[in-house]
């Protein structure tokens, strides 16, 4: 916690002094408006998921998920004089999610398959308007049962004389993983204690045949494997993080860094057509992958926790092209090309076309494709080898294509109504894998 105050404090202490020098000027005119609420965002939003490829399973079982979430943006805005506007925007955000899958992430498959998660956020900007730039900082907090992330960003863009716009954003992601013991997990604690004693081998997770033998812990995908015999020991493996059962307090944590360069130009072309190129470099670092997500090998009766290399390296590069069809059709296209040192490469297209149907209301279909290789640390259920250093059966590591397509309907009422819009969106997506899942969100403007 130390650390994430003194980079918050370094981050405001850069900002406020490059906005220094911009204060000191054009104080012959200083007129002060203060921060009043500008506009209010409420996003509420319903997830559903099927698919066969449980990774606490091993890449077999079921993928079932649903998840509500709500949240809900106050931005406010004010002038220090005519040249500088300033917006401070706070949210806060909660989901409830439950999966299938989670309740075998103890040997019973009596774990808690529900969980929660909240995400505020705050993000400050000033734009000056005769400089034509703007200097933004932000900060965005996720925390659920066993999983805490924060993040800090900083970005700056600049508008030229033939608008165009450049824009840089630094972003850093400080989480931890907590890993909980199998009895703090599961529901029924005394049944999975007497079956873990009766474990023969530390290594073992689930045999082929579909036996137990260890129990793997922790809701939404993080946790740790624990085998504890009946005087209470705890026996440890090089593959597997273990905590002994009577340990209820201070749980051991494991950390993961993201660290991402965000730059993009926008370009205005002539009324009717704009591009944006776009490129970003990220980097993680830390225990990348999860300690319940189970590997089953070819060449043995037996399965381990996947083991990840500690160092990804993200490469996306993206352009965007939009046309005004006349004064009704608007024409949004996108192309993403992504690649990183794990050996996957992905392609993305999309298109979104919304069509003004009257003054006030709009449709907008789209559709969106996607395909990607296979990372070189991939391979289904059974078919690893003992031998090879990094495995896991994650399938969203495998190679697969999906198709992502949907509707939005957008209301604009006339202005000085309760609300500035209201858009209602559905969409249906699918993968080669099987995997199917549906969304649709609700988003209210006042």
């Amino acid at each position: 916690m130390k650390k994430y105050l003194f980079i918050a404090l370094f981050l405001f202490c850069v900002v406020y002094s490059a906005f220094s020098q911009y204060f000191r000027k054009d104080t012959a005119s200083y007129t002060t408006k203060s921060l009043k609420l500008d506009e209010v965002n409420l996003v509420t939003g319903y997830y559903s998921q099927t698919g066969d490829h449980s990774t606490t399973l091993g890449g077999l079982g079921d993928e079932q998920v649903k998840e509500f979430s709500s949240s809900i943006d106050l931005k406010f805005v004010g002038y220090t004089n005519p040249n500088y506007i300033h917006s401070l925007t706070a949210g806060f955000g909660y989901a409830h999610h439950t999966a299938a899958s989670a309740a075998w992430v103890s040997k019973t498959g009596a774990s808690r398959t529900g969980g929660d998660r909240i995400y505020p956020s705050l993000e400050w900007s000033m734009q000056n308007v005769r400089r034509k730039t703007e200097y933004t900082v932000g900060a965005q907090y996720s925390g659920e049962f066993n999983y805490k992330s924060l993040t800090l960003n900083t970005g700056f863009t600049k508008t030229n004389n033939n608008n165009g716009e450049f824009g840089i954003k630094l972003v850093s992601s400080f989480d931890r993983v907590t890993l909980i013991n199998a009895e703090t997990m599961a529901k029924n604690a005394s049944v999975l204690t007497l079956a873990q004693s009766s474990s023969n081998s530390e290594n073992d997770v689930m045999s082929l045949a579909g036996t137990t033998t260890n129990a793997v812990s922790s809701a939404s995908s993080v946790g740790t494997t624990t085998t504890t015999t009946t005087t209470g020991t705890t026996n440890t493996n090089t593959n597997i993080v273990t905590t002994s059962a009577s340990t209820q307090e201070g749980y051991a944590s494991k950390p993961r860094t993201t660290l991402t360069t965000a730059l993009s130009f926008n370009q205005v072309i002539n009324p009717r057509m704009q591009m944006a190129f776009l490129a970003d470099f990220t980097g993680q670092f830390g225990y990348l992958g999860l300690p319940f997500h189970r590997v089953f090998f070819a060449d043995a009766d037996s399965s381990k926790i996947e083991h990840l290399p500690s160092q990804r390296l993200k490469l996306p590069l993206a352009v965007r092209w939009n046309y005004f069809l006349g004064d009704n059709v608007i024409l949004r296209t996108y192309y993403r090309f992504y690649t990183d040192n794990w050996g996957i490469t992905a392609h993305t297209a999309s298109i979104e076309t919304p069509i003004k149907l009257s003054p006030f209301f709009s449709i907008s279909p789209f559709y969106r494709y996607y395909t990607q290789t296979s990372s070189k640390y991939f391979a289904p259920y059974a078919q690893h080898q003992t031998s090879e250093e990094y495995y896991t059966s994650n399938y969203s590591y495998s190679a697969f294509s999906s198709n992502f397509f949907g509707v939005g309907l957008r209301w604009m009422p006339l202005e000085g109504g309760f609300f500035k819009s209201i858009e209602l969106r559905y969409g249906h997506y699918k993968q080669t894998t099987g995997l199917v899942s549906n969304v649709i969100t609700l988003h209210l403007k006042f």
